[in-house]
């Protein structure tokens, strides 16, 4: 490193404009930045520009270039346009245009996103975590207010915020125990209303209720299987991170106490940090056995029966169809 000052600052001022330039910059010039934060931006404008399209629109037919609203999904575009009495009839696409096809009809409106919405939810069923997994795009057309509403309505609630735009809307039941990736990643991607249609999975799930008495995908069980799941997550976690903390800070004190100070003070402190961080370390271990002892078994069995479906079944299956 130079001894200059001013060489050592150029230096400093180099490598940053470096780290900007990869985080910031190219991901731009390669197009990679262009994402859902481009499109909320640029979605509102599309929405009002399209609007005054088919509000100023006359006839019997209408063509919708859909590139032209590219930020816009085209189920919100259809309910848009259902709205205002035109019926979507087809679509047909050339080198660089995307055509939705309308024609007009002044009588009663279609099922519009509100009754769709309430449709899916009614038949719909949490999955593993306590959630349920909403397309987004299938009701933008619906204000969020009106949205929330309408799950509020239908015996559900926001699992989070839908202040901003997003992919997909997150309900779940109230009373239901929710889980996470982070808490239990074993339950991620188990969704029983899907499950139970896929023969293999459903055999599986048959042979561990003979062994174990239970139908592991049976929503009740579920909810059990995430409130004993969270309870030991709640016990573990305070003496897991105690223990690592203690574990890793107490060599300091140790080492300098031996060291360069010649402290049997600071001995002393880093002893009494090893020995408290591995007694709690045993008790964590001793939760996670206790843990797995419980519900081990079922943890065990889920991934499996995500394996098996992975392999044999229907995938991204709605509730109705």
């Amino acid at each position: 490193m130079p001894d200059n000052p001013v060489s050592t600052i150029s230096l400093v001022l180099l490598w940053t404009s470096l780290v900007l330039l990869l985080l910031g910059v190219f991901p731009a010039w390669m197009g990679l930045r262009n994402g859902p934060s481009r499109a909320r931006k640029a979605r509102p404008a599309q929405v009002a520009e399209l609007l005054s399209l088919l509000d100023s629109s006359s006839g019997h037919a209408l063509d919708i270039d859909w590139m032209r609203y590219k930020d816009v999904a085209k189920q919100e575009l259809i309910d848009h346009a259902a709205a205002r009495g035109w019926r979507y009839a087809g679509q047909r696409q050339a080198d660089h245009t995307w055509l939705l096809s309308f024609t007009f009809d002044s009588g009663p409106p279609p099922e519009d996103a509100a009754a769709r919405l309430a449709d899916e939810l009614t038949l719909a069923e949490v999955d593993a975590t306590g959630r349920y997994v909403i397309d987004a795009d299938q009701y933008r057309s619906l204000p969020g207010h009106e949205q929330r509403e309408v799950i509020t309505a239908a015996g559900w609630e926001p699992v989070s915020g839908m202040t901003a735009p997003s992919e997909f809307l997150v309900v779940t039941k109230p009373d239901i125990e929710l889980s996470d990736g982070v808490g239990e990643p074993k339950l991620v991607g188990i969704r029983p209303h899907e499950f139970r249609r896929n023969p293999a999975v459903v055999e599986r799930a048959r042979r561990f209720q003979q062994e174990h008495g239970i139908d592991p995908l049976a929503p009740e069980n579920l909810d059990d299987l995430r409130r004993r799941n969270n309870r030991w997550l709640k016990r573990f976690l305070a003496p897991a991170v105690l223990s690592g903390l203690l574990l890793a800070a107490g060599p300091f004190p140790l080492v300098i106490g031996m060291t360069e100070f010649d402290s049997p003070a600071a001995v002393s402190t880093g002893w009494t940090m090893l020995a408290v961080g591995t007694a709690l370390g045993l008790i964590a271990a001793w939760i996670r056995a206790r843990r797995r002892q419980e519900i081990g078994a079922y943890l065990k069995l889920l991934p499996e029966l995500r394996r098996i479906h992975a392999k044999t079944g229907p995938h991204d299956v709605r509730p109705g169809n």
